[in-house]
């Protein structure tokens, strides 16, 4: 086993010890939980910024999001709701992070693509975004992202299509908008094949 992974293993426990030594002392306070876990996301996220550990990033993430999330869910029903929406927030987070600090090319498009599910999702929730703004909020979501990080086309696309879509879906009579989407997406593939020849 790793040096890395005798580490991460040890904090986990660790975790997992200080959690139930706290409610046995104090009781099941949500402070507690929260603090235990906001150290230890902050600690990966050091150890990211400092050693560049895709997995410290992950875990980081991860953790401070469950903090965050422990003291808000303390009763308060809309934040139940707004659990999902940030579990899509931070893992698009996550990507794009290592899209542009690794240039993992692959994790450009399902980043942004999370990324603002989240973002409606959480502005859904308040009332800000109707349900049928999704498509445009992601659409553009990619075309901003395009012109802020200079991709080019590719994501310049994608966030045409989604916004077609948005269009059709405002009108009534489309059954299935992901089909709609699939047709969209294989015609652009197409287009840019028979381009190349």
């Amino acid at each position: 086993m790793s040096k890395q992974n005798k580490v991460l293993i040890g904090i986990i426990i660790l975790l997992i010890g200080a959690i139930a030594m706290l409610k046995s002392i104090f009781g099941n306070t949500y402070i507690m939980t929260f603090v235990v876990f906001f150290v230890g996301g902050f600690s990966f996220l050091t150890l990211y910024r400092n050693k560049r550990k895709n997995w410290a990033l992950i875990l980081g993430s991860y953790l401070t999001y469950i903090s965050f999330m422990t003291v808000t869910i303390a009763g308060r029903n809309f934040a139940r709701e707004l659990f999902p929406a940030m579990f899509f927030f931070v893992t698009g987070f996550i990507a794009l992070v290592l899209y542009i600090d690794k240039c993992k090319r692959g994790l450009l498009i399902p980043g942004i693509f999370l990324l603002s599910t989240g973002v409606f999702l959480i502005f859904n929730r308040f009332g800000v975004f109707p349900n049928n703004m999704f498509w445009w909020v992601v659409g553009f979501a990619f075309l901003i992202c395009g012109k802020v990080w200079r991709l080019g086309q590719k994501t310049n696309t994608i966030g045409l299509l989604f916004i077609i879509v948005a269009v059709f879906q405002s009108f009534k009579g489309i059954p299935n908008v992901g089909g709609v989407l699939l047709v969209f997406f294989g015609i652009a593939i197409i287009i840019k094949s028979v381009s190349k020849k």
